[in-house]
């Protein structure tokens, strides 16, 4: 969010659109940052693997619930400080970083002011949670200095702080995910596409083909591109299309785990909310690479009259709607026969939604705003070169 040159709007440009000098000098940067991600992505899976075995041998608790917070606390921790740098060096922002960053602020502080005046300081947990979120966790220190500062646990300052300290854990963590997912994708997506087209066969072509559902029938010749020629305005279709599937796809982590009965008995509450809501973080991970080859309206070319859309393949792949469904439903009955308390469910899964309702659309609003413009033309100019080489190869 930092480091833009230039303002759209003295150059007569409405301040949703990146100007191509602004996209331009941003270049270096993108490239800076993906060689750096590429150079210590290997190392920093394996030093915070190792910082939760840690963590988890430290605090004591051998359950199953400390283990799988500890390890989802340790990567969040990482990516928030991989997201530090990665946020200097993200510049090709549509909207400018300093008005986005005064937006988190400005609606951080006013979700706290409401949720301390629905909920107070007892009604359902809701605003000892939020003051709570990171006591014993990342950074307990900071809020037994904030306690002990306003000899209170819970407060309206504590509880906006909560959730201001809570959306920066949010917006770093989201920098970090996406450069990451940005750095390799922009690199190999075109690969991944051409093997579709390559003759015989190759551990990468049956990969694609299972990837994107390319039925067995078809016989791809040739894989095209076509996307949007207005593609420097901040694209809602894309921040829309992009917050759904993390919502659902956060929903779906949390059905799982409050409907099912052996995690209800062995994992407590907090830790419940809060393993539910840093897995939720990564979700977008599984949602880039089918949103991204929707918006370049890929499409595999074949002896068949029509050609087939890349995108809907991946679609079905990603969702699985149909084992989803069957999934919660299965568990929903078994949930019946356990006498499983409905109404604590209810209690945690709509606190749950409203929580990961908020988490997708900034998520969302990131990766539109400060990444999608460069990686869909990073992957194309990628795509362009290599297709017009191997052309030029076959003639």
């Amino acid at each position: 969010m930092n480091g833009e040159e230039g303002n759209p709007a003295e150059a007569g440009e409405p301040r949703t659109c990146l100007s191509a000098e602004r996209l331009s000098a941003a270049r270096p940067y993108e490239a800076m940052r993906d060689s750096f991600i590429v150079a210590i992505f290997p190392w920093f899976v394996l030093l915070f693997a190792a910082v939760a075995v840690v963590w988890f041998a430290v605090k004591g608790d051998m359950s199953f619930g400390a283990f799988l917070e500890s390890l989802c606390w340790s990567y969040v921790m990482g990516f928030s400080v991989l997201g530090v740098p990665c946020v200097f060096l993200t510049r090709a922002n549509v909207i400018l970083g300093r008005y986005v960053a005064l937006g988190i602020l400005g609606v951080s502080a006013a979700i706290g002011a409401v949720v301390w005046l629905i909920f107070g300081e007892h009604v359902l947990g809701v605003s000892e949670f939020i003051t709570k979120f990171f006591d014993g966790n990342l950074i307990s220190g900071f809020w037994d200095f904030l306690r002990s500062a306003f000899n209170e646990d819970v407060s309206p300052i504590t509880v906006t702080g909560g959730v201001l300290s809570f959306a920066a854990m949010v917006t770093l963590t989201t920098y970090g995910v996406l450069s990451v997912v940005v750095a390799y994708f922009r690199r190999n997506y075109h690969r991944i596409l051409l093997s579709l087209e390559k003759p015989g066969e190759s551990k990468l072509k049956r990969a694609s083909t299972r990837v994107f559902r390319v039925p067995d029938i078809i016989d791809v010749h040739e894989v095209t591109i076509g996307p949007d020629a207005d593609f420097r305005h901040f694209s809602r279709p894309v921040f829309r299309g992009v917050a759904l599937y993390v919502m659902v796809g956060g929903l779906t982590i949390a059905s799982y785990l409050f409907l099912n009965p052996a995690f209800n008995e062995a994992i407590e509450f907090g830790e419940m909310m809060t393993i539910v809501i840093l897995l939720s973080l990564f979700v977008v991970v599984l949602v880039l690479p089918c949103s991204i080859v929707k918006r370049l309206n890929a499409k595999a070319l074949s002896g068949a009259p029509r050609p087939y859309v890349l995108w809907i393949g991946m679609r079905q792949r990603l969702l699985q709607t149909y084992f989803i469904v069957f999934m919660l439903l299965t568990l929903f009955l078994i949930s019946l026969f356990v006498d499983t308390d409905f109404a604590a469910v209810a209690a945690k899964y709509v606190g749950y939604a409203l929580v990961m309702v908020l988490m997708s659309i900034l998520i969302a609003f990131i990766y539109t705003n400060s990444f999608y413009i460069p990686f869909r033309e990073g992957i194309v100019e990628n795509f362009n070169t290599a297709s017009a080489e191997r052309r030029e190869g076959r003639g």
